[in-house]
């Protein structure tokens, strides 16, 4: 008779009877994997003499190869060995397992088993579970065996992907060090938000780690609700106490909401509770309300149900408001009751052992010496035969039940008994004698010890075995034995088991609490060569969400002060310079506090300056605070801040039993808009020995006194200007899917150029690379699930063809430096492809942003040829749409013939010259013949209206340098090196000082077509000496040479200076700038917006709300803008309320919001803006105290023609000394002045807000040095 019987979860045997008494036993596990070991069991009883066995593994691969590996063993009777099959490299496929006697038993069987590719373990570790835009994710991952053991078990490829699915970053076949490989990912300033994974794909396996990426804020000040969690119907009221406190404990005044209702359960979706109970009341801090669970929530206990409290707090001045939410649970009784079962079955007749334990509501167990539990129990349904028995709760809250089942023939049970010296010894009980049993120890899914016992008809024995760490975490054990009629018997248990693991670590971290810049010492302990990877993090990162917790050190001073300071002011406002003084001692302390001022940056204001208005000399000033235990207080100084620039603050206090100081730095700006300028000029000394130039500086009469700055440069590099600032070219916000490319595609044309001509740097490639990934990830962003791009993404009803074109021929010469998936760049062209016109050209689908380059009456020839490139540049795609290709040039060849726009013209040159067309070279006279020349210089230009006197028209328009830089690009493909050189000067001369162009477009083309031409120039060694001179005696000398031709020389000028005498002698050729600025302080002359900012009636000192209207004034060229941006600079002291952002971008006419400047500026961009007005309204808190502020500018402008634009000023509700006056010696003084009884009362009240403000900044940069120090 034979039997089949399968293991106990990860096993199979086989069990056949070959004679009266004579069995075997084959156990193996269910499934096998690559790169391990494979163990099978094998017993034999019944049985005189020794057993050959023969196990063989076979498997038909999916990849078509056969696997095969077998052994042979000798089992001596009634006992139990263990065969070893070393599975090396295998694929999928169907596996079988055959095991045959071979002599003193026979038998023959086989079974299937099942291919599991895992084999090894990869752990991947993140810094934090939850990021913000502009964060560094750090992560490592650790690749560990079944032994868990470092392994390298195969190729390790490890990418990440945002929430989107977009692969962002890839290591390919990585370092991977002692199992680890650890690298990070700095995100950009707007990445997609959501779910982000990183993945790693090891050998065949692959392994996922998710972390978050989310725009969070912490908040001014903090709400909560103190509530029992759990309540008793009985108690009849629900109690819930409200705190509002700013973060260093000031009280919140204001409003509190306070709403309860009951949560009601629901599988599909929460319903909404129809008559909640809501009760608004004043707060001060603190405030307490109570429901009354039968009046007003309406419920009974029928059963047990969660009501939720939820609470908004508005504060009084600003009317800020935070919200917190708590759930309690309504009970009928008092604790709960849970039955722990040691195991889910019982043995009839055998001892089985359970645990009644009793907890509160909260799990907390219940502690009761005093009182017995009694407890009924029984083995049938009739509850009167119960038995009762009383027991007393042990300290968990615990009662040990020992039960006794009725007796049945034929089962064995074991208890558990762990040793002190690691070995487990097995106790096996049966309910009739038995001969002999076997056993096998699992775990890890694999046989580790097997074995077999002569019992010599007893009904209880033990064994024992020595836990290793390939047991760990836990150990199946499997006792059997097989009855004479061939019946298994069996009994199976699972043993947890601790600190058997190979290596160990500890850490210990001394001292537990230091003080910001102290030195902590780590102090770790491991098996030598041990491999320790350590992790620290600022704690509040865990508290934003969950998932990394570690061990903490706390760093604490216990006498300390704050200092917060506004983003910047401007020059002769009156700022209150707040210090906070943190008493943690246990007894109260008079502090005396000074702010320091030997620099002379600034001078001390009084309220009594207002009659006199005559500033003191004043080195420092001092106060004195008293700071009680365990608390905080404030003290104000108000300066007047005197120089431009940074200014540095520094306050210190002392007590009489610490002292603590502190140093800021404070930005001072001019009254007014600051204007930027720059005059370039190209000295050419390779065919002779000296050159010269004269620059004059115009700064009108008009501008603001001493807000002028002049320095000259020089660079002996064409793109010398350009590579110290790739993070700064232009001076316009970048915030659109074009203007985003500003950050990318520059550093693709650096790296190219300074690889081209060996110059690149490891500074400057980390750099570079470091600004292609946080540009790619922002830039899929604006990706549509299409595969196309548009300026604002999703928000945009369908894709551009024009951003389209020019992100996936971006992204192609990026590929080169970092990873972009071949999907981003194929779904883009695909789909460029299909929204190609039948007449070959490629309209524009959708907005339109860049007029001249999308729309115009040149029959769209311009995006035509600028698609065209983009397929043409995209090489390994050319054979692939080269009939989208070939009806793209035949419809730009049937139709430029007589073309007038020499915009479009210039493209397609460029164009036809990359598909090496025959017409290439009429295009190209063509586009010659339309060339305008001035002395050394030649540029291509749209024609301006001749009645139009607009002086932003002197300005460098980003169209000519877009089209002159194609003409300069279509020079060089022709090898006119020479005939460039005009081309070239006349770029270089309307670049701006860091090197850039006016906006997006006319930099990346320009930059692309001067560093073509530099390559071609770079092999001109350079040794030229630069002479300047200014006013009546002033001069310099720089000297540029091979050693130092791309570093970029600066000297300052006086700021009287207005013009500048060049020469330059030598050999080679140099580029010198004279860039200069300064600021008006008048509505900008010529405006082609309107422009109206108005600060509402429901203003005040310390809340602004503005509203702005503005239209597009329409001229002879255009009834409407190209994308516009709106640029709202705030008063000093005041930030923007970015609750409020997101009513903003819900306005059809506003695609984007962005906050600059710490806040203190909102940019709002427009698809275009017509002739009718719109106006948006931006609302802003004051945080900090500044009286007498200046006006500050709104602007708006044309993004891609600079001659549109509009400048106005504003001013916010005046404030007054008196406003910012906190202390005792002022208050008589501002009360007894005419109106100044109500201010004085509102900014006694608002001095709450401040503080508070500026306490959770406070401890925003306290908890930094946590950061910092770990």
């Amino acid at each position: 008779m034979e039997y089949a019987w399968l293991g106990i979860l990860v096993l199979s045997g086989i069990i056949s009877n070959v004679a009266a008494e004579s069995f075997y036993t084959i156990i193996a596990p269910k499934v096998v994997r690559p790169d391990s070991e494979y163990h099978v069991a094998a017993s034999v009883t019944g049985v005189s003499t020794p057993s050959t066995i023969y196990v063989e593994l076979t498997g038909e691969l999916d990849a078509g190869r056969v696997f095969n590996i077998s052994r042979t063993v000798v089992v001596e009777p009634y006992s139990t060995k263990i065969l070893r099959l070393d599975i090396g490299e295998t694929t999928p496929g169907r596996y079988k397992l055959t095991a045959r006697g071979l002599s003193g038993i026979d038998f023959y069987k086989s079974t299937d088993i099942e291919y599991v590719h895992k084999s090894y373990s990869v752990f991947i570790q993140t810094d934090r579970a939850i990021y913000k835009p502009g964060h560094k994710v750090m992560f490592r991952c650790i690749i560990l065996d079944s032994r868990l053991r470092p392994s390298i078990v195969g190729p390790t490829d490890v990418y990440i992907i945002d929430g989107d699915g977009n692969r962002i970053k890839q290591w390919t076949r990585p370092s991977v060090a002692h199992g680890i490989f650890s690298s990070e990912l700095e995100l950009s300033h707007s990445p997609v938000l959501g779910n982000w994974k990183i993945i790693a794909n090891v050998g065949d396996q692959t392994f996922e780690k998710e972390f978050e990426v989310a725009e969070y804020v912490l908040p001014n000040f903090e709400v909560t609700i103190d509530s029992p969690k759990h309540v008793q119907f009985k108690e009849s009221k629900v109690m819930a106490t409200v705190n509002a406190r700013y973060t260093y404990g000031k009280p919140v005044k204001g409003e509190a909401t306070i709403t309860a209702y009951p949560d009601i359960f629901s599988g599909v979706i929460q319903p909404i509770f129809q008559q909640p109970v809501r009760k608004v009341v004043p707060i001060d801090g603190k405030v307490t309300v109570d429901f009354d669970i039968l009046s007003e929530l309406r419920l009974t206990d029928e059963y047990e149900r969660p009501i939720m409290i939820d609470v908004v707090v508005e504060e009084a001045l600003t009317t800020r408001r935070q919200n917190a939410s708590i759930q309690v649970t309504l009970h009928k009784h008092k604790y709960t009751m849970e039955l722990i079962k040691t195991s889910e079955y019982f043995k009839p007749g055998l001892k089985y052992t359970a645990f009644l334990k009793l907890t509160n509501h909260d799990g907390s167990p219940v502690q009761d010496t005093k009182n017995d539990v009694l407890i009924a129990y029984g083995y049938t349904y009739d509850r009167s035969a119960y038995l009762n028995v009383t027991r007393m709760l042990d300290q968990n809250g615990m009662v040990q039940l020992d039960l006794y089942p009725p007796k049945a023939n034929d089962n064995i049970s074991f208890p558990l008994n762990i040793e002190v010296n690691n070995y487990i010894e097995i106790e096996v009980n049966s309910t009739a004698p038995l001969k002999y049993i076997s056993y096998e120890v699992l775990g890890r899914g694999d046989i580790l010890d097997a074995g077999s016992i002569y019992v010599q008809d007893k009904s209880t024995t033990t064994f024992k075995f020595l836990a290793t760490y390939v047991m760990a975490p836990t150990a199946h054990v499997i006792v059997y034995y097989v009855r004479t009629d061939g019946e298994v018997i069996a009994d199976s248990l699972d043993v947890e088991l601790t600190g058997i693991l190979q290596n160990f670590i500890d850490l210990k971290v001394t001292p537990g609490e230091v003080m910001p810049g102290e030195s902590v010492n780590l102090v770790i302990s491991a098996k030598p060569n041990s491999f320790i990877g350590l992790l620290g993090i600022d704690q509040r990162s865990i508290l934003l969400k969950s998932g990394n917790d570690i061990s903490y050190l706390k760093v604490f001073r216990p006498f300390f002060i704050s200092m917060d300071l506004p983003y910047s002011v401007i020059r002769g406002e009156i700022v209150g310079i707040q210090i906070v003084v943190f008493n943690y001692m246990n007894k109260d302390l008079t502090a005396e506090v000074l702010l320091n001022n030997e620099g002379q940056q600034f001078d001390f204001a009084e309220v009594s300056n207002e009659v006199h208005d005559v500033p003191k000399l004043e080195l420092y000033r001092r106060k004195k605070v008293d700071v009680k235990a365990n608390s905080g207080s404030s003290v104000s100084f108000m300066i007047i801040p005197k120089e431009l620039g940074y200014i540095f603050i520094k306050a210190t206090a002392n007590s009489v039993l610490a002292g603590d100081s502190v140093e800021h730095k404070l930005l001072v700006n001019a009254e007014g808009e600051t204007q930027y300028k720059n005059e370039a000029v190209f000295l050419d000394l390779r065919n002779v020995e000296n050159a010269g130039a004269n620059v004059t500086i115009n700064i009108p009469n008009n501008a603001v006194p001493g807000s002028e700055s002049i320095h000259i440069s020089a660079v002996g590099d064409i793109l010398g200007p350009s590579i110290p600032n790739l993070a700064n070219l232009i001076k316009m916000p970048f915030g659109c899917g074009e203007q985003n490319m500003l950050n990318f595609v520059p550093n693709i044309v650096v790296l190219n150029y300074l690889k081209n001509t060996n110059q690149l740097t490891q500074a400057v490639q980390s750099k570079a690379l470091k600004y292609l990934d946080t540009g790619y990830q922002q830039e899929l962003t604006y990706r549509h699930t299409d595969g196309s791009f548009s300026a604002f993404g999703m928000s945009d009803p369908s894709g551009s063809t024009w951003l389209t074109a020019f992100v996936v021929k971006s992204f192609k010469q990026a590929a080169d430096y970092i990873p972009v998936e071949d999907r981003i760049i194929n779904e883009a062209l695909e789909w460029l492809s299909n929204n190609q016109a039948a007449n070959g050209s490629f309209p524009e689908v959708g907005k339109v942003s860049h007029r001249d380059m999308q729309g115009g009456a040149a029959k769209g020839l311009a995006l035509t040829a600028y698609t065209l490139v983009a397929f043409l540049e995209n090489e390994d795609s050319v054979e692939k749409y080269r009939n989208t290709i070939n009806k793209a040039v035949d419809y730009i060849v049937r139709n430029i013939e007589g073309l007038n726009d020499t915009y479009a013209l210039s493209l397609c040159a460029y164009a036809l010259n990359l598909a090496k067309h025959p017409y290439e070279t009429s295009a190209f006279n063509f586009l010659e013949s339309m060339a305008m020349t001035k002395q050394d210089v030649k540029w291509w230009s749209k024609p301006i209206p001749k009645d139009d006197k607009n002086p932003h028209y002197s300005l460098p328009r980003s169209v000519d340098v877009e089209m002159t830089s194609y003409a300069l690009l279509s020079y060089l493909r022709r090898n006119l090196v020479a005939d460039a050189i005009p081309v070239m000067k006349w770029l270089v001369k309307q670049r701006n000082t860091e090197g850039g162009f006016a906006s997006t477009q006319d930099t990346v083309i320009g930059l692309q077509a001067l560093a073509k031409l530099a390559e071609k120039l770079s092999k001109d060694t350079s040794s030229v000496r630069i002479a300047f001179k200014y006013g009546k005696e002033g001069q310099g000398y720089m000297n540029i040479n091979s050693g130092n031709s791309m570093i970029l020389q600066k000297q300052i000028l006086p700021t009287k200076t207005r013009s500048v005498n060049i020469t330059a002698s030598g050999k080679g050729f140099v580029l010198v700038q004279v860039s200069y600025q300064y600021n008006l302080n008048v509505t900008g002359a010529w405006p082609l917006f309107t422009l109206d900012p108005q600060v509402d009636k429901n203003s005040n000192v310390n809340h602004l709300q503005l509203s702005i209207c503005s239209g597009f004034v329409p001229t002879k060229e255009a009834n409407e803008s190209n994308m516009a941006v709106m640029e709202v600079s705030l008063p000093s002291g005041f930030t923007v309320d970015r609750d409020s952002l997101p009513s903003l971008e819900l306005s059809s006419h506003v695609k984007r919001v962005e906050t600059k400047n710490g806040d203190t500026m909102v940019v709002l961009y427009f698809d275009k803006m017509i002739k009718e007005e719109y106006c948006p309204t931006v609302s802003a808190f004051r945080t900090h105290k500044v009286a007498k502020q200046k006006p500050v500018p709104v602007s708006i402008y044309d993004y891609y023609d600079s001659s549109r634009r509009a400048r106005v000023f504003y001013e916010a509700r005046r404030t007054t000394l008196c406003d910012l006056c906190e202390d005792e010696d002022c208050e008589d003084i501002c009360v007894s002045k005419p109106g100044k009884q109500k201010d004085n009362a509102t900014v006694s009240a608002a001095s709450h807000i401040y503080t508070c403000v500026y306490l959770q900044l406070t401890f925003f940069s306290f908890y930094l040095l946590l950061h910092k120090y770990l």
